[in-house]
C-alpha cells in the first residue's frame, strides 16, 4: 500500500518507537454518547475565545470588525508590513494550490513564506516566497530514507523547521487532508507547539483520520482531547469559519459542518 502524497500513512508500516499520546479527556456525558460527544466538541470548535482588533483575511485589506471569511488570522503585534526588526515567518502545508490565497496574504503583509505541497513538480523560489516538495508525517523518518532526495522524505514539522534554519514560526497554515489529527497530536506531545504562534487549522470531520480507531463516540472524544491538549499548550481559538458538507463520520448532522477552518493564537501572557 502506498502513502499518500502530504502525509505517510502506510497502515501496514512497522512501529518506531512508542508513540506519546495525549491524555483521553472524560466523556462529556459521563459515559460513551456520540450525540454528547459531538455536541461539545461542535461547541468547543465554534466559541471564539480571544479577540482581535486587527484581522488579516482573504485579499489586500485588513479590518477591526470579526470577519465572514472562509479563514482569518490576528495582525495585533505583527503590522503589516512587517518592519525587518520583527521579522515575520509563514509555512503552509496543502495539496494543489488550494492555500493561494493564504499564501497571497502573507506576502502582502510582507513574510518570508514557504509553500510545501508535493503536488508541485519542483522546488521553487521567487522573492519571499519559497516552494517545497516535502511533505509531513508525525514519526521518525525509517532507516534508509536518507537515500531518497531531502525533499521527498517525510519529515516531522521540527525538524522541517530545523533544516530551514526557523526557531519559530509565525502563521502557520495547516490543511492535511484528515492526518491533522495525529500530527497535532504529535506537536502538543514533542513540544513543537511551543515554536508556532498562530496555527490556521483545517479539521475535517467526515472520518476519522488517519490511524484514529474506535467507536464513533470514542472517535470524537479524541478529536476533542487533541484539541484539549492545544489549549492547554496556551492556544485559544480565534475564529472559526464552517466548509462544505454536514456529516460528521458520515453521520448527517444538519448542525455541523463536514469540515471547519480554526485559527488558533498563542497566548503571550497569562489569563
Amino acid at each position: 500500500m502506498g502513502c499518500a502524497p502530504l502525509i505517510c500513512s502506510c497502515a501496514a508500516a512497522p512501529q518506531r518507537g512508542v508513540r506519546e499520546q495525549v491524555e483521553l479527556q472524560p466523556w462529556a456525558a459521563g459515559q460513551a454518547s456520540f450525540t454528547a460527544e459531538v455536541e461539545r466538541f461542535i461547541a468547543f470548535i465554534t466559541t471564539p475565545q480571544v479577540q482581535c482588533s486587527q484581522w488579516l483575511f482573504p485579499g489586500s485589506s485588513m479590518g477591526g470588525r470579526v470577519p465572514v471569511t472562509p479563514w482569518a488570522l490576528c495582525a495585533d503585534g505583527w503590522g503589516p508590513p512587517v518592519s525587518t526588526m520583527q521579522p515575520c515567518v509563514s509555512y503552509s502545508f496543502s495539496m494543489d494550490q488550494k492555500d493561494a490565497s493564504y499564501v497571497e496574504r502573507m506576502l502582502q503583509a510582507g513574510c518570508e513564506v514557504h509553500q510545501f505541497d508535493p503536488s508541485q513538480k519542483r522546488e521553487s523560489a521567487s522573492g519571499r516566497l519559497r516552494g517545497h516538495r516535502a511533505w509531513l508525517d508525525w514519526r521518525t523518518p525509517r532507516r534508509g530514507s536518507r537515500n531518497r532526495p531531502a525533499n521527498a522524505v517525510p519529515r516531522k514539522l521540527s525538524a522541517i523547521m530545523d533544516m530551514l534554519g526557523h526557531t519559530e514560526v509565525h502563521f502557520l497554515n495547516a490543511d492535511l487532508e484528515s492526518a491533522e489529527w495525529r500530527l497535532l497530536e504529535s506537536w502538543a506531545m514533542d513540544g513543537t507547539l511551543n515554536r508556532i504562534w498562530q496555527l490556521l487549522l483545517t479539521v475535517h470531520l467526515h472520518w476519522a483520520g488517519f490511524e484514529v480507531a474506535g467507536s464513533d463516540a470514542e472517535v470524537v472524544r479524541f478529536w476533542y482531547s487533541v484539541l484539549h491538549r492545544l489549549r492547554a499548550s496556551g492556544f485559544r481559538l480565534l475564529h472559526s469559519a464552517g466548509g462544505a458538507g454536514r456529516t460528521v463520520l458520515r453521520r448527517p448532522l444538519p448542525g455541523a459542518r463536514s469540515a471547519y477552518s480554526l485559527t488558533w493564537v498563542r497566548k503571550r501572557g497569562p489569563g
